[in-house]
């Protein structure tokens, strides 16, 4: 039969289990920083309700509360998890300060009036819901989870808030006879300290892992060196139906692009590649798709767009990469790019490669006619070889 003692002593065996191995898995899998600030939350919960069990077994003194500093610096941890999570600053001063206001509060209570140490209890126990409150709104807030294990996680903390609001409810009052109800409910707290430890853990987890997988898959769909679609990322962009039609195709490379590598040294060609993305992405819209597609070549999809919309854009992004010199370190140039635009009205993935294939013949024709300039497909093949 499961009584108290062996659910704390459950309870700090799981917590720090737990601690111990989402501190493995974030040095051995390189996963988020969340999982050390999680593993540190478990840790203090662990040595919480081991010195719970050492005050119940052998009456050691142990300080004034110290178990109740660790339940509240738990807590705190959980939420910093969530923030850093979030990709937000985490601030250590406030759980310093909570914690040194509770402990003067508890000091000067002692001395002054004969409040219970259950009201002390309860006191934390109102804290450490407010934290849970806190890490709950990161949860929902969050835009770096998946919605299935974000769901499980807010299910998990409200139902851990709800079972510490039961506590500051019943406190030391005795339960009501309702037969069954009572003796779930009962058995319900009792349990919930162990096996709420072990649910968000491998919550936790499998965020961290969804988070690791995510990003994995968002690094084999860009250029490691622009931060633009590559061939990869292009056809996935287009798959997921984020587009409309006419759908405009602008190409565009550098002109004399080797002779930057020859002249000043591949760094600074691979500057030039970055400045030149950087540029091309202030000018074009969010749902647009930029993609690297060879060494100095890239091109521009723009749904929604026709014709004449496509030849103002790719002249717009022709003069926003001439009319100021790029500066890479202490080279100071002057690029030029040449453009071929091509306008489609289906936008499956045959007939934009080949829409690229002609757009490349046109950006070919106006390197022909001088380079720095802008040719359609039509243009282009109403040209003289």
């Amino acid at each position: 039969m499961l009584d108290a003692l062996t659910i704390e002593v459950a309870t700090i065996t799981l917590s720090g289990a737990m601690a111990l191995f989402l501190a493995w898995t974030w040095f051995a899998q390189k996963l988020s920083n969340a999982l050390v600030w999680w593993s540190a939350s478990y840790a203090l919960a662990a040595a919480a309700t081991l010195l719970i069990l050492m005050d119940k077994q052998q009456n050691i003194p142990h300080g004034l509360n110290i178990e109740d500093v660790l339940h509240i610096s738990s807590a705190f941890f959980l939420w910093f998890g969530f923030r850093s999570f979030n990709g937000q600053r985490v601030f250590i001063l406030p759980m310093v300060a909570v914690c040194a206001v509770y402990v003067t509060a508890v000091e000067f209570a002692v001395d002054a009036t004969s409040l219970s140490r259950q009201a002390f209890i309860d006191m934390a126990l109102i804290i450490v819901i407010g934290l849970s409150v806190l890490s709950i709104s990161e949860v929902v807030t969050s835009r770096r989870a998946g919605n299935g294990w974000r769901r499980l996680a807010t299910m998990i903390l409200i139902g851990h808030s709800a079972v510490l609001f039961v506590r500051v409810l019943l406190d030391d009052r005795p339960y009501l006879d309702m037969g069954g109800f009572t003796y779930a409910l009962e058995a319900g707290l009792i349990i919930e300290p162990a096996v709420m430890p072990v649910l968000l853990g491998y919550t936790l987890l499998a965020l961290a892992f969804e988070r690791r997988n995510a990003a994995t898959e968002t690094m084999a769909e860009r250029d490691a060196l622009t931060g633009t679609l590559n061939r990869r990322g292009l056809h996935s962009w287009l798959a997921a139906g984020r587009h409309e039609v006419p759908l405009s195709v602008i190409v565009f490379d550098i002109d004399h692009f080797k002779r930057i590598n020859d002249t000043h040294g591949h760094a600074v060609g691979d500057g030039v590649l970055e400045q030149v993305a950087a540029r091309i992405t202030s000018e074009i819209r969010g749902g647009d798709a930029f993609a690297r597609i060879g060494g100095e070549e890239f091109v521009v999809l723009i749904p929604g767009t026709g014709e004449q919309g496509a030849r103002v854009l790719a002249e717009r992004m022709r003069v926003a990469l001439c009319e100021t010199p790029l500066t890479v370190g202490d080279v100071s140039l002057s690029v030029t790019s040449s453009f071929g635009v091509h306008v489609i009205s289906s936008a499956s993935m045959d007939e934009v490669d080949q829409a690229i294939s002609l757009a490349d013949e046109a950006l070919y024709a106006a390197k022909r006619g001088g380079r720095n300039r802008v040719e359609l497909v039509a243009t282009a093949h109403a040209q003289p070889s």
